[in-house]
């Protein structure tokens, strides 16, 4: 009997511990879902519950099967002590780690109240009333069209919306069709696809037979939308092109596609049993299946490949597409019109500067967007030993004679933002875009010409500032004016002179006088203008006669 009631409390005790410990592993989230099923039905909504000072970061409303991972609604953003914003997310429930974003083109753009609403009417619909922003599947994938009757978040992490009508196709979307900065093992990324960083000012995307990632050099708050904007210029950084050791890529039989395989690689398909490349990560050659993983394009524009470590509850770094001791090939390392430096140690150790010789601490010129073609004017910093990181050879350029040419080529079109000139090689290349991380090299015969708006001038020994065309010219305009009016006061006041000279001339000629201290032909000098003269000169030649007369 006491033993009985010995092992009663034991396993009651046991149930306690397991229970605190799973309150303990979901404090971040909470569900808005009377059920824990996978799945919801057709005429589904929720709204997220008042903020207070005690509210979760995450709200649930769909969980998968085996508890991994969760659709609901994701605070983000800053936000005041009144506003807070929230993403419509997938999570990974033991790192709360986002997976998968509705709507990336638009980040924390949804207000955490009741006026947002997440429906399921056919098609899943995010709504915010308090403004114009909403998102839904069908603005997605049209294929849908409504027709939906179950969404389901599966234990991949895909979230599908299916239809249990015969005539049309069962499946209507998913997610996986439309990643937001990361895919997963087992998921296809294919040439409709792309990743956005969170950052928005980066992409990834597949070639004809290439991965490539893409920087959009405009200001972050200007991209609207990850590179919609015909302002942004997209600047190809990094680039992996099939090696088609295995399998050729064959015209006609489709476009290439990716797939993070489990065992750690990215592979790149024509076909599923052609394999045209393979980017292994650190943990390729051990063999190893891992229970998840993951490859992100991250907010700094690197590339980089992770799997989750259950005993250390952490994500573990497996691959970087540019290297720890490549960090200057990042096209914003710096920061706009910034310099970095690449330490000699190959450690990876990277110094940034400013173009114009500020130190980064003291803040470069501000990231800027569009172009040049308005009345504000420019101004110009010209630096030698740098060039851009990433590759040249996709930047316009032309050959040029010299320094002075690549300048003008540039200076001349409103569009151009810098350019780059290489004595060695006689190429210029013109940048048509805001000017942001260069790098800097020991060749003094790289220069660089870089314009910045509004003139904001700082002139160092090695950097030197210029102001800009338009404010040289209208002080060229004023210079040129002022020297012609002293020009003509100049010639006005010499003839001036030169006609009161010849007047007094021809008056005292007529009455036999000197001009002002000329003597006139034929004539002496006056009594008052050689008094001195008279004095002494005169006695003297008198005193001379004198004694030569007596001798």
């Amino acid at each position: 009997m006491g033993m009985g009631m010995g092992m009663g409390l034991l396993s009651l005790l046991l149930l306690l511990f397991f229970s605190m410990l799973g309150t303990s592993s979901s404090s971040s989230y909470n569900s808005l879902s009377s059920s824990s099923s996978d799945h919801i039905e057709r005429g589904f909504s929720a709204r997220p519950e008042p903020w207070s000072s005690t509210s979760v970061e995450f709200q649930s409303v769909l969980t998968d099967s085996t508890s991994t991972f969760s659709l609901g609604f994701l605070r983000c953003g800053g936000g005041d002590s009144d506003h807070h914003f929230l993403d419509l997310a997938v999570i990974h429930i033991p790192s709360s780690f986002p997976l998968w974003r509705a709507a990336p083109s638009q980040p924390c753009s949804f207000s955490w109240s009741t006026s947002t609403t997440l429906l399921f009417n056919g098609s899943l619909t995010l709504v915010d009333s308090s403004s114009s922003h909403s998102w839904s599947t069908n603005n997605t994938d049209p294929r849908g069209h409504g027709h939906g009757d179950r969404l389901t978040l599966l234990s991949s992490s895909n979230l599908q919306i299916t239809s249990s009508s015969t005539t049309t196709s069962n499946l209507c979307w998913q997610s996986f069709d439309f990643p937001s900065d990361s895919i997963i093992q087992n998921q296809n990324f294919t040439s409709h696809s792309r990743l956005l960083s969170h950052s928005q000012q980066y992409s990834m995307k597949l070639g004809t037979n290439f991965l490539a990632l893409f920087f959009y050099a405009a200001a972050a708050d200007h991209i609207g939308g990850g590179g919609s904007s015909s302002n942004n210029h997209m600047i190809m950084y990094w680039k992996r092109t099939a090696m088609e050791a295995k399998a050729q890529i064959v015209d006609g039989r489709g476009p290439i596609y990716a797939r993070l395989d489990p065992t750690g690689f990215l592979g790149l398909y024509q076909t599923e049993h052609a394999l045209v490349d393979i980017l292994s990560f650190d943990t390729f050659n051990a063999g190893t299946r891992k229970t998840l993983r993951r490859l992100t394009l991250e907010s700094d524009g690197n590339l980089r490949a992770y799997y989750y470590s259950p005993n250390g509850s952490e994500w573990v770094p497996d691959f970087a597409a540019i290297s720890s001791a490549d960090r200057c090939s990042l096209p914003a390392a710096c920061g706009a019109y910034g310099v970095c430096h690449m330490a000699d140690d190959g450690g990876g150790n990277a110094r940034c500067g400013c173009l114009d010789n500020r130190t980064a601490t003291e803040g470069c010129y501000p990231a800027d967007s569009g172009d040049l073609c308005g009345k504000s004017g420019f101004g110009v910093v010209r630096r030698r030993g740098v060039e851009l990181a990433n590759k040249l050879e996709w930047l316009e350029r032309r050959g040029s004679s010299s320094l002075e040419e690549c300048e003008g080529w540039c200076e001349r079109n409103c569009s151009c933002w810098g350019a780059l000139y290489s004595n060695t090689s006689g190429y210029c290349y013109r940048m048509d875009y805001p000017i942001h991380t260069v790098l800097a090299v020991g060749d003094q015969r790289k220069v660089g010409y870089f314009k910045v708006r509004n003139n904001i001038i700082v002139t160092s020994s090695s950097g030197s500032t210029t102001a800009g065309r338009e404010e040289e010219d209208e002080r060229s305009v004023v210079v040129v004016v002022l020297g012609m009016l002293i020009l003509v006061c100049g010639c006005g006041f010499a003839g001036y002179r030169v006609w009161r000279i010849n007047g007094n001339w021809r008056r005292r000629r007529r009455t036999g006088g000197e001009v002002d201290g000329v003597v006139p032909e034929g004539g002496m000098p006056s009594s008052s203008s050689y008094k001195p003269l008279i004095s002494t000169s005169f006695r003297h030649i008198e005193l001379t006669n004198s004694s030569t007369s007596k001798e």
